[in-house]
């Protein structure tokens, strides 16, 4: 059974120790020592909460060890002297370490940074490290396809002895979870959002949703192939299934835009089943075996089983959609409008016109909808004369209010008749401008969600058989849509406190301003940190100020301008709050800026630039980091504070709908 294993850097003794005891007590803690200028080693080794792992990597294979090796060495025989359970070396040091080392306490490693070595070198490799007489061998290698992960994790197997092996990079967590199947002895994770590795998952990652100390040899494989796959909420709720009815089954993320690449994978790794989604949907078609009737009439497939060794094709959004609507409004002789000429408007119409309704499809290019009707055999009409005043039934296909632009809508609802029905097939946010519109109008509405939990049902039910608990797969994608604290982000000027005060005041919760927190915390002003100190270690305190606030539900934060140029704050704005991204355009910083940007000595001028150069800087620098955490984008450049303010409420409103 593998064992997942806690990786933290260590810069002290005592914030080492708090992270190892958050961990899991069936889980080992490495304890990565070689930034750390001066340690006690004895503190560490003798307060470890569980089983650990001493490791002092050189710099020649991604360390930070700046000494002799005489002095590494000396320090990882003081661990096991202390009575740490291992200590890990790199292979290439092995022979300088292994008199003073002892073999049957040391994992024996080796970093490739470039690729994949060949199938012989691997197998050597861990065959190699077990007649060394090293605990056994560790590898980690930096895949560059999901062919290369596969060959490598078939070395691995074909070894035939203990040891670690998983890859690093944009396949890191992918490929964790296939090494643990592959029979890796331990799998590595962050024990917070700091990453040790490139492309590291954290440990809660691991344990939930993929439960990798469960996975073994026989666990059924299946996934979801796309591109980009960062929100897909698919693994969540298919794990989350397995594991409430006992299925031996995993569920990852397969994200490549390289279909060829896939499939000659999906083949090496037994993969039994997965969803498909963007780019791939049609393109798939093709390579299949079979293909359901509603699959072909549709030209796309979203799920794809083996049978027989065989690969089928199915397309479950028709399906999902008429799920959706079991308690709804009565389809047959029903006047329906879809909105929207892409692969999820082509589901719905041909769902309706099934099920008897009367369908109209209008897109804002004729020709596109016309081409799907003609497809379909049902009516289109040219966007701006859409019969809307008689539909008993509006479908919205369209992207219009999916996040970041929740503020936009696909029609006027108040066009609308009383009674009529407005359903969305966007699931983020859960209700989406159009829908609040709709339902403060008294008209029936229903939720993407209800879709998308539709078709993954029928999804779950053909990969194992069993029935699922949608009940659950709906809570289970509302708890990871609402994240219950707010924290705004943007460049100073924007006015991320004000907005703030007045939005936590209007939540009826507390504000927090992050560059407080870090004030009080160090006895200083942020100006002095940054002067006495510098700014890695102000970025540090950063860190572990956002850890220690985001631990607290239904707060709204205000963050500093640069709290995004962090690896770590970047992956716990993700991964715990509802990101809203305050942006203002430059002219409007200038003037808000421009009284005190030369007198404030709190805050001082961050380049050195004037200030129309800096805001400018700013913006090249952290606009694109900005909206890469952001699940919402204001413009808070026109306006008053409280206006801004109710844009903000607006977006996060959406989402905990």
């Amino acid at each position: 059974m593998t064992q997942l294993v806690g990786s933290l850097f260590v810069e002290g003794v005592d914030s080492a120790l708090a992270q190892a005891r958050r961990l899991d007590p069936t889980d080992l803690v490495e304890f990565r020592i070689d930034g750390a200028r001066s340690l006690e080693l004895s503190p560490l080794v003798l307060g470890r909460p569980r089983p650990a792992i001493v490791t002092a990597r050189s710099r020649d294979e991604g360390g930070r060890f700046l000494g002799t090796e005489d002095e590494r060495f000396d320090l990882l025989a003081r661990a096991l002297d202390l009575g740490v359970e291992w200590v890990d070396v790199e292979w290439a040091a092995w022979p300088g370490a292994r008199a003073r080392l002892d073999p049957s306490r040391t994992i024996v490693s080796r970093h490739d940074f470039e690729g994949v070595p060949e199938a012989s070198v691997v197998e050597r490799f861990f065959r190699d490290a077990r007649s060394s007489g090293a605990a056994m061998g560790k590898f980690v290698v930096t895949p560059r396809s999901l062919r290369e992960l596969a060959a490598f994790l078939s070395a691995f197997r074909r070894a035939r002895v203990p040891g670690v092996a998983f890859g690093m990079g944009r396949y890191g967590l992918l490929s964790r979870v296939l090494a643990a199947r592959a029979g890796s002895a331990w799998i590595y994770g962050a024990v917070d959002a700091a990453e040790t590795a490139p492309g590291q998952p954290s440990v809660a990652e691991l344990r939930r949703p993929y439960r990798v100390s469960s996975v073994t040899a026989s666990t059924r494989l299946f996934g979801i192939l796309g591109s980009p796959l960062g929100h897909s909420l698919s693994p969540w709720i298919h794990n989350e299934q397995f594991a409430e009815g006992n299925v031996d089954a995993v569920y990852v993320p397969f994200e490549t835009n390289d279909l060829d690449d896939f499939i000659a994978a999906a083949e090496s790794l037994d993969l039994r089943g997965f969803s498909v989604t963007i780019p791939h949907k049609e393109a798939v078609v093709a390579r299949l075996d079979h293909v359901s009737d509603e699959a072909r009439a549709l030209g796309a497939v979203n799920t794809i089983v083996r049978v027989d060794e065989r690969w089928h094709g199915e397309n479950y959004d028709a399906a999902g959609f008429v799920d959706a609507l079991a308690a709804g409004p009565e389809l047959r002789g029903a006047s329906a409008i879809v909105l929207g000429a892409g692969g999820a408007a082509r589901a719905v119409a041909f769902a309706l016109r099934r099920n008897g309704a009367r369908v109209v499809v209008g897109s804002r290019t004729d020709a596109r909808s016309q081409s799907v009707a003609g497809d379909l055999g049902v009516d289109s009409c040219a966007w701006d004369a859409l019969p809307l005043e008689s539909a008993d039934l509006v479908v919205n296909a369209t992207p219009l209010g999916m996040w970041p632009h929740v503020e936009s809508s696909p029609i006027d609802v108040a066009r609308l008749r009383p009674g009529a029905w407005v359903v969305d097939t966007i699931y983020n946010p859960v209700e989406t401008r159009l829908l609040r519109d709709a339902r403060a109008r008294g008209l029936h509405v229903k939720s993407g969600l209800e879709m998308f939990v539709g078709q993954a049902a029928r999804q779950f039910r053909l990969f194992t058989g069993c029935e699922p608990d949608v009940a659950r797969m709906r809570d289970t994608c509302r708890q990871r849509l609402v994240k219950r604290n707010v924290v705004l982000v943007g460049l100073r000027g924007s006015g991320k406190s004000t907005v703030g005060r007045i939005v936590a005041e209007s939540r009826g919760v507390a504000f927090v301003d992050l560059d407080d927190e870090i004030a009080n915390d160090a006895g200083m002003t942020i100006a002095q940190i940054f002067a006495r100190e510098g700014e890695p270690a102000f970025r540090d305190r950063e860190y572990h100020a956002l850890e220690r606030v985001l631990a607290h539900d239904g707060q709204v934060i205000a963050a500093g301008g640069g709290v995004v140029l962090d690896e770590r704050n970047r992956r716990l704005l993700v991964d715990r709050a509802t990101c809203v991204y305050l942006e203002a355009a430059a002219d409007v910083l200038h003037r808000r800026l421009a009284p005190t940007f030369e007198s404030d000595p709190q805050r001082p001028s961050l380049t050195g630039l004037p200030l129309q150069g800096e805001i400018e800087k700013l913006e090249r620098d952290r606009g694109g980091l900005y909206r890469s955490v952001a699940q919402f984008v204001v413009t808070a450049g026109d306006g008053t504070p409280e206006e801004v303010a109710a844009r903000v409420a607006i977006a996060v409103g959406a989402v905990e709908g």
